[in-house]
């Protein structure tokens, strides 16, 4: 039996519901409604289109079609459908041949589609990868991620559900972010070792991702971008400041210079370009002081001593320690900063987080502050809640309006205890690891970002700050191993702390499996791999502890009663979020697997 033009709509229509998971309540949802500016069919959803209308039908649909206004709604794409069927029928001399489908091949081809995510082993190959898309300029402007740790897996989950396509490029095929349902993710060259293969790589891309976002995650993919700036900005969006700002912000002592014009409070620096130049500081700076780079990537290239791998900043006491360590560190760069130690734990250091535009006016923005980082001194937050800082918003608008800054800001303080001041430690022009606590106090900033560079209304706007905390789980289990065996933890205050409303770096209920991937893949066998070696290197070393232990010991058993007040509360919330909302949640979490 032929099948007619309504019944062709019909089946289309199944498929789009089923394949993009349109409610059939929904009242916008029709067979005349335009699928792409509405955001029913993505650009992936137009190359899974075509491919089911080609296969149900066996017809062939030209180029000339997808551009047409036609293929923009089920009736008018229906109608194509009907007409390619009728002319392959007049070539040959007959009537159409165009039959209703074999209910097994629809459904079959239903399943597969429905299940045709694309992920990392999709696009391994070139082919595939450098493919040009058939009708880009009717799908919202894609977005590209670089790398797939914390911030950039933060950024594939801002953005999830919002009708955008979104691309990780990911150098290390171990990392987390490799496994997210909410990405496509593509194998593709490190901005740090192999700049000049990435921009090939994503100048080849260009035809099927024209007009993407492009959002770095790290200082050397922002460095990336601008060196390549010229030749990628005619294809893409790129989410970096201005090059006449950038420079400004990424040179430390540029960036003090024009905090104090601005009337912005900063340590008191110095910059030292040889080892004669270090009699200074004991008068001009003073004991305990900070040494760190003048760009923070100078520390992390293949000259810096592998001693001091992955260090942020040195403090040191003493002017023979500071000529011991100068030493070492002049062998990556002889230029460095030397700065004030300004005293306080981790919870002194807060940020403005948030997106400016043109005149560097916050679009949004959220302020928070560390809880723990780890290193204790200079290192990476592992716990960061949100709060409200009204008190440092008016320096940092005034300082990026001096710079003239456009783009995302992560804008960092410390509190110094002895004059009550926020002095500037840095500026990081791209986001950062803990940007999405932003999502979880209500200010998504990637979407305005997003937004804003695709060229949508965005208006300012101002919201209350819902409190919140960030963990980065897996660095915080180091921290607690490391602090339990140096017999330094306030389990109850930090406790304290991390209760309430929570979002964590790698866990997420509605994405779980980069979590358990990297767990059991990467964090068990290293603590393990640990463990064994310790044991190894000092047979009976526990035992020569224990016998050696004085009777006076019991700070030690205290601190263990306090660890497990604090350890076991976090692994019941964990599992109690992980099971019950998995469980409440399961039908939408295993609904794409069936048919």
């Amino acid at each position: 039996m032929a099948v007619s033009q309504r019944e062709i709509a019909e089946i289309l229509e199944r498929f789009i519901r089923s394949r993009f998971r349109v409610p059939v309540k929904d009242p916008l949802f029709s067979q005349t409604v335009d699928l792409f500016d509405s955001g029913y069919v993505d650009s992936v959803g137009v190359v899974e289109l075509i491919s089911f209308l080609e296969s149900t039908f066996k017809i062939k649909i030209p180029e000339e079609s997808l551009f047409s206004t036609e293929f923009t709604t089920i009736s008018g794409i229906s109608g194509i459908v009907l007409g390619r069927a009728a002319a392959i029928a007049s070539a040959c001399g007959g009537a159409s041949t165009l039959r209703q489908p074999d209910p097994r091949t629809s459904r079959c081809l239903r399943f597969i589609m429905r299940n045709a995510t694309p992920n990392a082993k999709n696009f391994s190959s070139p082919e595939r990868m450098n493919k040009p898309h058939p009708i880009y300029r009717d799908a919202a402007p894609p977005v590209i991620i670089l790398n797939l740790s914390y911030s950039g897996l933060g950024i594939a989950r801002d953005l999830a559900g919002r009708g955008v396509r979104l691309i990780g490029l990911s150098s290390d095929r171990k990392i987390y972010g490799n496994f997210s349902r909410f990405c496509e993710v593509r194998f593709a060259p490190s901005s740090q070792d192999e700049p000049e293969r990435l921009a090939e790589f994503l100048l080849q891309s260009a035809g099927e991702l024209n007009g993407a976002v492009i959002f770095p995650t790290s200082d050397f993919d922002v460095l990336f971008l601008d060196h390549f700036r010229v030749s990628l900005e005619p294809h893409y969006r790129l989410s970096v400041p201005p090059r006449r700002c950038l420079f400004q912000v990424m040179d430390k002592y540029a960036l003090f210079c024009e905090a104090i014009r601005a009337g912005v409070p900063v340590p008191r620096t110095v910059v030292v370009h040889s080892h004669r130049e270090l009699a200074q500081i004991p008068e001009a700076i003073g004991f305990p002081c900070v040494v760190k780079p003048v760009w923070s990537f100078h520390w992390r290239n293949g000259n810096f001593p592998e001693t001091l791998k992955d260090t942020k900043a040195l403090r040191l006491d003493s002017l023979k320690e500071l000529e011991t360590r100068y030493a070492e560190v002049a062998a990556a760069s002889a230029r460095v900063l030397v700065q004030e130690w300004i005293p306080g734990d981790a919870d002194r250091i807060v940020v403005l987080g948030g997106y400016f535009n043109e005149s560097s006016e916050p679009l949004s923005y959220f302020t928070a502050r560390k809880i723990v980082q780890s290193p204790d001194d200079f290192g990476t937050g592992c716990v960061v809640e949100s709060v409200e800082l009204p008190e440092i918003l008016t320096p940092t608008v005034k300082l990026l309006r001096d710079l003239g800054y456009q783009g995302m800001a992560e804008v960092e303080y410390r509190q110094d205890p002895r004059t009550g001041e926020y002095k500037l430690i840095e500026i990081n022009t791209r986001h950062w690891d803990w940007h999405r606590l932003g999502s979880a106090s209500g200010v998504n900033v990637s979407w305005t970002a997003y937004c804003h560079l695709t060229g949508k209304p965005v208006n300012p706007t101002r919201v209350p700050i819902l409190q919140a905390t960030w963990i980065a789980e897996d660095a915080l289990f180091y921290y607690l191993l490391k602090a339990i065996f140096a017999r330094r933890l306030n389990a109850r205050k930090l406790w304290r702390r991390v209760k309430g409303p929570r979002i964590y770096g790698i866990f997420d209920r509605k994405d779980p499996l980069p979590f358990f991937r990297y767990w059991v893949q990467t964090v068990i066998p290293r603590v393990a791999k640990k463990l064994f070696d310790e044991l190894r290197r000092k047979p009976g070393g526990a035992a020569r502890r224990k016998r050696s232990r004085p009777k006076s010991s019991h700070d030690f058993r205290g601190e263990s009663r306090r660890t497990g007040a604090l350890v076991l509360p976090l692994a019941q919330s964990f599992i109690y979020e992980v099971v019950l909302y998995d469980l409440l949640d399961g039908v939408n979490l295993i609904s794409p697997f069936l048919g």
